[in-house]
């Protein structure tokens, strides 16, 4: 296959699995970046999960996050945003910011991307699909 990567025997890294019992709050990863500080946010059907410093610190709805399915993460100058099946969550600075009033409060958020010109494109599983300067 094309593009696969092969290691020799014995030559790859370490593999660490992360589960509930280390503190994930959900065994199905919807999905995952790294942040632009190396720590990495992990989208799971129970929160917004951040992996920072070898531990894991979840945010919810108790927190302000829209919903605590994740379904998208994308990360751009000021924050980072988490699509769920109600809307967009937006944490910058420690906190969620309320999306409650935009045109995609209510839509499932399948997909998130910024294109070279720093636009947000923001991808619905129920209305298609918006572009944000």
């Amino acid at each position: 296959m094309k593009g696969r990567r092969t290691l020799p025997e014995g030559a790859g890294p370490d593999v660490r699995t992360s589960t509930a019992g280390d503190g994930l709050p959900d065994a199905p990863i919807r999905c995952l970046i790294e942040d632009r500080d190396g720590s990495l946010w992990i989208g799971t059907g129970r929160g917004l999960t951040h992996f920072v410093n070898g531990a894991f610190r979840t945010y919810g709805t108790q927190d302000g996050c829209r919903a605590e399915r994740i379904t998208a993460l994308h990360q751009d100058i000021v924050g980072a945003l988490g699509g769920t099946p109600h809307g967009l969550n937006i944490f910058e600075a420690g906190r969620f910011q309320s999306t409650e009033t935009n045109e995609l409060a209510g839509e499932w958020i399948a997909a998130l991307c910024e294109d070279a010109g720093g636009d947000l494109w923001v991808s619905s599983l129920t209305g298609g699909i918006w572009q944000a300067e």
